[in-house]
């Protein structure tokens, strides 16, 4: 990229760039056309043949921890959710075992099912339920994708 620059350190290739449009105010600086780049590493200006870049790889590599760091912490929110939730339905189901115990228990929509019965003393809130499950398919998705981006980390 052409800009207004001035070469700072002749080995490394470091410069002084003008990134206004004051030409003039550049020009007394001692600034002339140069073809500069702006580095990824330390974010200075270098002449373009000697600018210091990431590899592939290793924009690759950043790009999936920061990934794997996001998931990491959606991952523990979307427990925090469903245990609410869960706690929710543990109580429904100790209150139901404790007025009526019975050896099997299933759930029919959002009625406890007591030994195949269904029983009437308390139903679930099936918000509960609906949401434990998006919870679940959410994180289900997330340590696919977790489990996968760790295995490249792992490759390389």
């Amino acid at each position: 990229m052409i800009k207004y620059a001035k070469i700072i350190n002749q080995e490394t290739g470091l410069c002084e760039v003008g990134t206004g449009t004051n030409i003039e105010t550049y020009k007394s600086k001692g600034m002339t056309e140069l073809d500069v780049q702006q580095s990824d590493i330390d974010y200075k200006w270098y002449l373009a043949d000697k600018c210091p870049i990431k590899t592939e790889e290793e924009k690759t590599r950043e790009k999936n921890t920061k990934r794997i760091a996001k998931i990491k912490a959606e991952l523990e929110e979307i427990d925090k959710q469903s245990q609410r939730s869960a706690r929710a339905i543990a109580l429904v189901l100790a209150s139901v075992m404790f007025q009526q115990p019975a050896n099997a228990l299933s759930i029919n929509k959002n009625t406890l099912v007591a030994d195949g019965v269904e029983n009437n003393l308390q139903t679930f809130d099936p918000d509960d339920l609906k949401k434990l499950t998006e919870l679940e398919n959410q994180a289900g998705k997330l340590r696919e994708e977790l489990k996968t981006l760790e295995d490249k980390e792992g490759d390389n």
